[in-house]
This record gives structure tokens, C-alpha cells and sequence, in this order.
């Protein structure tokens, strides 16, 4: 088992540097960066942590195919990826909206399609094609990158419904699952992976399955729950109907917190999450409690666990400060790692 490690990007660049150096000190594997709302941009930032680095494979998670054309991003990546000899992932996702494409009036259409072209895109690009595509989401007109990328770089799709899992078991190299770390949420995302790779009559081998998910220590699963209660209603607020569907079979707590959520946002809906449904969406409790979920993901398939650093706030969208950012990575390095031999 492979552990990486993502947060909130607030900080400046050189505090995120020196919090990717400092993880890679503590033995992760990875370190992931994301190019959601406005935050600093993403290539530059792990373009420097990239030459800040010797062993940590960086990734973008995740890069969104509506604000950025298919070939810019292929130019962004094989950028880093050269800069990191290699050490570089890719991470297509279509979240999101609220947040950031209705702010620049984009509409979002066919989200499965337009991750499953512009991979095409970009592969086809840093394969050095020169590249006409006509889809219905994509279109290149004779373009090709003015260099040579110079390493494989694995594209991967991150999404929970079921439509961008197909896609991703059709087309991409791997997925990144989020949130889903219940035997039955699980169980759920990689169905729908593998009816994608069955109907593209493609091989999983090789594919990377990254479980992503919010990680709170507690000494309880009471005690971490009550930390968590808002971004789990913010989880659920947004989530696709087939996913808590597979969940959670009380549909009218979910109905109930879905009604608060958008009525009076997380802190709001907090109150109906119970520690049944934390539990099904995050990793939390004791480090004997967070191993065990591993463990689980292990024996279903997880490659990797990714965890994303809880914050503090009334939404997902929580700032976990530096200093406890590296507290929790040791503690996670500490306590949970071990367990596994990484």
C-alpha cells in the first residue's frame, strides 16, 4: 500500500514546498496539488516543488478539462513531468461548478465525454502527433506541442459518479475514488470501472485505483466525527444521487441533509450527519481505527491512499494551517504507515 497526501492550497509556495519536503521526509509516496477554484496555479507551484525534490512523485488533482483546453494542458504537465524526471501524475476531474465554472460562466456538459476526449487529446499530444479531433466536447485543429516529452506521464480521472468512473476504466490510466471508503461505496465505483473497461474491451492491468479521502485522528469515531460533521454534509450535498444510493440505505437522512444543505449550507446540514455515515465517507478515529478501513480498502483493490488533511471551517473547503499539517503528517506516518510496511 502507497500513501500520499494532499490539503487546502492557502499557503504560500514556499510553505507548500517545505510541507511536500517535509512529507517526502517522512517516507509518502506522493504529494498532490489541485487546480480547483483560484487558488495559486498548479503547474507552477509543482513545477518548484518538483526541483525541490528527489523521491516524492507529484501530483495535479485535479486539473479541470473546461477551464483549461486539452493542449494546455498537455503543455503544463509535460513541463513538470520533465522538470521531475518522471515523478509526475495527472489527475482529470469535472467538479467543481459552483465553485468554479459557474463564477466564469461556463456551462458543464457531458462531464464523462469531455474527461475521456481531452485525455485523448493530451496523449495524442505528448506522443508528439500532431493532432486533428473533431468530438463533441474537444476540437483540435492541427495542433501539436513544440517539444518532446521527455516521460510516460499516467493520466488519471477523479469523480465518484458513475458515468466519469466508466469513463475512467475506458480511457484512463487510473481513477482516483473520493470519499468512498465503505466496503459498499467501494464496491460501488469499482462496478462501474470495470463495466467500463469491459465495454472498451480493455485490460485493468496496470490500472492505478487511488482510494482519496479525509483523514480526522481522533482517540473515537465519535470524537473525529464531531470534527467532520460539516464537510461530510458538503460531501453529501454534492454528491450524485447513485452514490449514496450505494451508501446509505436511509435515503431519508439523506434527503434531509441534502434539503439542509442547500437550504443553509454545511454547517446547517452538519447536525443530521450521523457517525454510521461519517465513517462511510471518511477516515476516522483512533490510528487502530484508520488502519482497519485501510486494511479494507486493501484486500477490495486500493493501490493508494491519498489523505486529504481536515481543516477547520464549516465546509470542505476548511484551511488545515501548516503547522498542523505537518503534526497530522507525522501522525499519520507514525502511527498508520507502519502497519502497512511503507
Amino acid at each position: 500500500m502507497r500513501f500520499s497526501f494532499s490539503a487546502r492550497p492557502a499557503d504560500d509556495v514556499a510553505t507548500t514546498v517545505a510541507t511536500i519536503q517535509f512529507a517526502e521526509s517522512l517516507g509518502f509516496h506522493g504529494a498532490w496539488y489541485p487546480d480547483q477554484t483560484f487558488f495559486r496555479e498548479v503547474f507552477s507551484v509543482l513545477a518548484v516543488c518538483a526541483g525541490a525534490t528527489r523521491r516524492l512523485t507529484l501530483g495535479a488533482a485535479v486539473v479541470n478539462p473546461y477551464t483549461r483546453h486539452p493542449a494546455v494542458i498537455a503543455r503544463g504537465a509535460a513541463t513538470v513531468s520533465e522538470i521531475a524526471r518522471g515523478r509526475f501524475r495527472l489527475v482529470l476531474g469535472a467538479g467543481n461548478r459552483g465553485e468554479l465554472l459557474t463564477p466564469l460562466g461556463i456551462q458543464q456538459h457531458e462531464p464523462a465525454l469531455r474527461l475521456a476526449e481531452a485525455a485523448t487529446v493530451i496523449r495524442r499530444l505528448l506522443a508528439g502527433e500532431t493532432v486533428q479531433f473533431d468530438g463533441r466536447t474537444v476540437r483540435v485543429q492541427g495542433a501539436a506541442l513544440d517539444f518532446q516529452a521527455r516521460y510516460p506521464l499516467p493520466v488519471l480521472f477523479a469523480g465518484r459518479g458513475p458515468r466519469v468512473l466508466e469513463a475512467a476504466g475506458a480511457v484512463a490510466d487510473g481513477v482516483v475514488i473520493g470519499a468512498l471508503v465503505s466496503p459498499e461505496g467501494l464496491q460501488y465505483a469499482l462496478r462501474h470501472v470495470r463495466m467500463g473497461a469491459e465495454r472498451a474491451g480493455r485490460s485493468l492491468d496496470g490500472f492505478q485505483i487511488i482510494s482519496w479521502a479525509t483523514w480526522v485522528p481522533g482517540r473515537g469515531i465519535h470524537e473525529a466525527v464531531d470534527a467532520i460533521r460539516p464537510a461530510i454534509a458538503h460531501i453529501v450535498g454534492g454528491a450524485p444521487p447513485e452514490v449514496l444510493r450505494a451508501i446509505e440505505p436511509d435515503q431519508t437522512l439523506i434527503a434531509r441533509i441534502k434539503a439542509r444543505y442547500w437550504e443553509g449550507g454545511a454547517a446547517e446540514a452538519a447536525a443530521d450527519v450521523t457517525d454510521d455515515l461519517a465513517r462511510k465517507l471518511a477516515l476516522l478515529g483512533s490510528a487502530e481505527d484508520c488502519a482497519q478501513a485501510v486494511a479494507r480498502l486493501e484486500a477490495a483493490g486500493v493501490d493508494e491512499v491519498a489523505i486529504l488533511l481536515p481543516g477547520r471551517g464549516t465546509h470542505g473547503g476548511a484551511v488545515t494551517p501548516p503547522e498542523e499539517q505537518r503534526r497530522l503528517l507525522r501522525a499519520f506516518a507514525e502511527t498508520v504507515t507502519p502497519r502497512f510496511g511503507s
